[in-house]
């Protein structure tokens, strides 16, 4: 079982990614927040399905947590998690509860959801096929390839198949050199 927190790999300047990809989310008004105001509200997170062809993983393994914290803090609201990162949930279960201004917990929404769905992806498949290949008596090493999102969110995918429990490989062309024969 791979370390709960993964957090303290991440570089300094990834809580300036989230305020950036908030920034691109709601570059002028936001209409619905002025709408719903400010009244304090909870909203719960919940693990709903598990993906598929996964199922040899038994649940969605929870990554991506310092990301969606990050969103809300900025935003003035308090994350509290009900599991750790790298678990395995099995769905349904209530992970998290977000609390804060309901106008600042409907702003981070579909940020927060749509790093942590694509985190809890990539951090499950890559569990999926390190479980695979252990069943199997492969000892080599499970590694992602540098074939990930371009620009900043390529933090986020490197860093869930870090919590899947596999290798990085690279996270960018300085990092190593690989040099492929042409015939």
């Amino acid at each position: 079982m791979p370390p709960s927190n993964f957090s303290h790999v991440l570089p300094p300047h990834y809580r300036e990614l989230v305020v950036d990809w908030l920034k691109d989310d709601v570059p002028t008004f936001d209409i619905g927040g002025y709408v719903v105001g400010d009244s304090l509200v909870e909203a719960y997170l919940l693990a709903k399905g598990i993906p598929e062809g996964h199922s040899e993983v038994g649940g969605i393994v929870l990554a991506g947590v310092p990301f969606f914290t990050a969103i809300f803090e900025s935003l003035g609201c308090e994350v509290e998690w009900f599991c750790r990162e790298g678990d395995v949930l099995p769905p349904p279960m209530r992970t998290a509860v977000v609390r804060g201004p309901a106008r600042a917990v409907l702003l981070g929404e579909r940020t927060g959801l749509n790093i942590l769905t694509r985190a809890c992806g990539v951090a499950t498949a890559a569990r999926a096929m390190s479980n695979i290949c252990k069943s199997k008596g492969w000892k080599g090493e499970v590694a992602g390839s540098r074939k990930v999102t371009p620009g900043s969110f390529r933090l986020v995918e490197k860093y869930a198949l870090l919590v899947g429990g596999v290798s990085t490989h690279r996270m960018d062309l300085s990092q190593m050199t690989m040099l492929k024969g042409a015939k």
